[in-house]
């Protein structure tokens, strides 16, 4: 288990509440531009405000800060870009044709997806972890699945974008400990920028106009979602053990939901509130240690 767990769940606390007040931005988003469109200006903030912090941090020249010579950050920047990329588009695209809560609720089921593929690669995972994963998914259901029934094309797609999050993280657990975490969430958004900017010019149309309508939304995304709360992500995951920092992570749900109050004025009911407790319980129960067995040394008597 790693050390500072706790510093490393409050640091995620705060990455899910930026990218709570977030989840908005990206809806508020489409009614202006295309996914592809949203996904390329925020990726591209994200980059612009990441870099010259690469470049003053040990003040490393520019081809250091993006990782020239150093192949375990490149590696690590060039696979978390690529499932961030694929992730945030499936995501921006599945809004469209799903509702807001739908999303959230399948795009939180990283929480589940991320402990079993640790599994198999040979990690283990002990009752409590598995019970914080079983009280978050009911808390996710309450929190976004109220009213909702049945999956169309959208809730499909939102369903493989966790599955892409879920490889993004795991990555990120497997690299962090191990390089620069600013130097890694730049180049990250590096790649996201390049691939997301590729598919823009392929498959839309770009209109200046429209994208300057959608100023704040992407100002958000960017700056915020992409170059401050994706940072701290990886920063957080090097404190923090993978189970208990995707069900921090999963607050991003419940903090949509309080910036929906807050922002759009829209209510919570009472199984949405148990929703939002469930979540937190999930947390702090994913957290308990499992007492291990003493084991005796050989040729010793057990018992008295």
């Amino acid at each position: 288990m790693k050390k500072n767990n706790v510093k490393g769940c409050l640091i995620l606390g705060l990455t899910a509440l930026i990218w709570g007040a977030a989840f908005i931005a990206q809806s508020v988003g489409m009614d202006y531009i295309g996914p592809l469109t949203f996904t390329f200006c925020r990726s591209l903030l994200g980059m612009a405000v990441l870099f010259p912090v690469t470049l003053l941090v040990g003040k490393k020249p520019m081809g250091k800060a993006l990782g020239y010579g150093d192949k375990r950050l490149l590696t690590a920047g060039a696979l978390s870009g690529v499932f961030l990329c694929a992730a945030t588009v499936c995501q921006q695209i599945g809004i469209q044709y799903t509702t807001a809560g739908k999303a959230a609720f399948i795009t939180a089921l990283y929480i589940v997806f991320t402990p079993v593929v640790g599994m198999l690669l040979g990690k283990q995972a002990g009752l409590p972890v598995w019970a914080g994963v079983l009280l978050g998914g009911v808390g996710m259901y309450l929190l976004c699945m109220t009213g909702e029934s049945g999956m169309g094309k959208g809730d499909l797609i939102v369903f493989f974008c966790s599955i892409l999050f879920t490889g993004q993280i795991l990555v990120i657990d497997h690299f962090s400990s191990s390089v620069d975490c600013v130097r890694m969430s730049c180049i990250q958004f590096a790649v996201c920028t390049v691939l997301s900017g590729i598919a823009m010019l392929i498959f839309e149309t770009p209109d200046m106009d429209a994208i300057l309508d959608c100023a704040l939304p992407i100002l958000y995304a960017g700056v915020m979602s992409s170059g401050v709360a994706y940072t701290l992500q990886i920063i957080g995951q090097k404190y923090a053990d993978v189970t208990p920092a995707t069900l921090t992570m999963s607050l991003e749900s419940v903090f949509a939901a309080i910036a929906g109050w807050i922002l759009l004025h829209e209510g919570m009911n009472g199984s949405e509130i148990v929703g939002c407790v469930l979540i937190f319980v999930a947390i702090v129960v994913a957290q308990v240690p499992m007492k291990r067995k003493k084991t005796c040394p050989k040729g010793a008597k057990k018992g008295r």
